[in-house]
């Protein structure tokens, strides 16, 4: 098992949020660069602690585990399952509303051959909670 990429409900937050949880994460639009990330005080006057709180809150669901880090560290896809990767890549940060096409595309995703040992979510739960917050603005997070 490895770190989890779920889609959440850009629900009861602002984009100020979310630049403040990114803020050091690899990757991410909102990551600040090596050495230019908040430190802990910084991270405590931002209120990340609220912050993470607030996301941890929005509605969510799994999508699998994958693990982004070692495949970059050991430059080998084997820890990113094709269907994460894409779902990645239709959602990720840029708050995308939830609509038909996006429920195709991530239903597609799912249906990709998965060639590592991480799991994949079944498509049942993920396009349910697509359907039901149908219309929202949601994001991705790394778990």
């Amino acid at each position: 098992m490895g770190p989890e990429l779920c889609i959440h409900v850009f629900k009861g937050l602002i984009e100020r949020d979310l630049e403040v949880f990114f803020a050091n994460t690899l990757g991410s639009k909102y990551f600040r660069g090596l050495g230019g990330g908040y430190t802990i005080a910084q991270h405590e006057a931002l209120g990340y602690d609220e912050i993470l709180k607030k996301i941890m809150d929005t509605p969510s669901v799994s999508v699998g585990d994958w693990s982004p880090l070692k495949a970059a560290l050991f430059d080998d896809d084997k820890f990113l399952p094709t269907p994460l990767q894409k779902i990645q890549e239709i959602v990720g940060e840029d708050l995308p509303v939830i609509d038909d096409e996006m429920i195709k595309k991530v239903g597609d995703a799912l249906e990709l051959e998965n060639k590592t040992y991480y799991d994949v979510s079944s498509d049942v739960p993920i396009i349910s909670f697509l359907l039901r917050h149908k219309g929202e603005q949601v994001f991705t997070v790394r778990w």
